[in-house]
Formats: C-alpha cells, sequence, structure tokens
C-alpha cells in the first residue's frame, strides 16, 4: 500500500460509516459494502475519494445517503447513481455537486424520502 490506501478488514455489523474530506484510498471498498449491505443504513463520503459504489452494490437497508462535494454530474437510471434501487432511503444529500437535470423518475421509487438536497448544483432543468 502507499500512504494513503487503508485495507478495510471490520467484522462487526456496521450500521454508519463515514468518511468525510478524506483522500483515503480503500482498498477493498466495494467488499467492505457487499460484507455490510444488510446492516447499512447510513453511508457518507462528503468529499473524499470518489468510489463507485452504485453500479454494483445494493444496500437495501439504506436510509441515508450523503454525498455532498463529490463531483456528481447527473443523476440517471443508467448512471453511476441510481437512487430507485434504494428505497428505503429517507435522507438524500446531494449539494455541492455539478449535477444539471432533475427528473421526477430519479426519485420515484424513493416513497420514504423525508428530505433531498440539491442546493449548490448547476440545475438548468427540474
Amino acid at each position: 500500500f502507499n500512504e494513503h490506501e487503508v485495507l478495510i478488514n471490520v467484522k462487526a455489523n456496521l450500521e454508519k460509516f463515514e468518511l468525510k474530506n478524506s483522500k483515503v484510498k480503500l482498498k477493498n471498498f466495494d467488499k467492505f459494502l457487499t460484507e455490510q449491505k444488510e446492516n447499512l443504513v447510513y453511508l457518507s463520503l462528503d468529499s473524499s475519494d470518489k468510489y463507485k459504489l452504485f453500479i454494483s452494490i445494493y444496500l437495501p437497508n439504506l436510509s441515508l445517503i450523503s454525498l455532498k462535494n463529490y463531483s456528481i454530474e447527473s443523476i440517471d437510471l443508467d448512471n453511476k447513481l441510481n437512487l430507485t434501487r434504494f428505497s428505503k432511503l429517507m435522507f438524500v444529500y446531494l449539494s455541492h455537486n455539478q449535477i444539471r437535470n432533475v427528473k421526477r423518475s430519479y426519485f420515484s421509487n424513493l416513497i420514504n424520502l423525508i428530505d433531498l438536497d440539491l442546493s449548490f448544483n448547476q440545475i438548468e432543468l427540474i
């Protein structure tokens, strides 16, 4: 590993994972999320290195996701950020990104959604 790589080896059942303003590269982040997928309800990666976690990892019990300042350019059903897969989400924080378009369908499956923060984006169309 180089000085910024960290291997995650957690055997506990985590409900909350938070990594903010970090340049640390988590070596086995996908594996970690897969192992914690049934327990994880809170995930915050604000201003951290960019992890491609939405393509292959389903987190069925996730109720809060925070990806502030995460360089997200779009939310859509075919992209990295497909929120419709996370039906238990109640809190979605996506402020300070580069999101330009927002469609109702992006959030159509989020029947429990209480708080959606899209502030400080470049939204042109809703």
